[in-house]
């Protein structure tokens, strides 16, 4: 877990990796 920023909802983590890799989200 980090400390440095604040813990955000799955929601927002799949977003991000979904624009980081758009394969992963198939």
């Amino acid at each position: 877990m980090s400390d440095a920023r604040p813990v955000e909802p799955p929601v927002i983590i799949r977003a991000e990796v979904s624009l980081a890799d758009p394969d992963t989200c198939k």
